[in-house]
């Protein structure tokens, strides 16, 4: 014979919703991996794929004293991008895409690159706001 009770309504849905919510966040923790991490702040024009930038650039700060506009700042915080870094704050001063380019110019490490196109702005990626 079953040594166990049988579930009346409450206990049933109880169970059943907990290991719903435990499948839910399985699956998210394993979604996590999957995805590519989505740069969360913005770079000067021709700014390469994070990682790599991150790499190249030795926060020389050349772009920074080129920018005409005073558009792009030295990073401050770890949790924005790594400290000395250029960075755009677009709701203090917007990037104007200068045709000639003197932050990408100016640009010795590589970090920075030509954009060919100039319809394709390739100041970066950012998560809505």
């Amino acid at each position: 014979m079953d040594d166990k009770k049988p579930l009346n309504r409450r206990q049933f849905f109880k169970s059943a919703f907990a290991d719903i919510a435990r499948a839910a966040l399985e699956f998210n923790r394993e979604k996590k991996n999957l995805i590519p991490k989505v740069r969360k702040i913005l770079r000067p024009p021709g700014a390469v794929e994070e990682s790599l930038f991150n790499k190249l650039c030795t926060a020389c700060n050349e772009c920074i004293k080129v920018c005409p506009h005073f558009c792009i700042r030295g990073s401050d915080s770890e949790e924005e991008a790594r400290i000395g870094t250029p960075i755009l704050i677009a709701d203090k001063a917007g990037c104007k895409q200068c045709p000639d380019q003197p932050c990408i110019t100016s640009c010795r490490d590589g970090a920075l690159r030509p954009v060919q196109d100039e319809t394709v702005s390739s100041i970066g990626l950012t998560d809505k706001w």
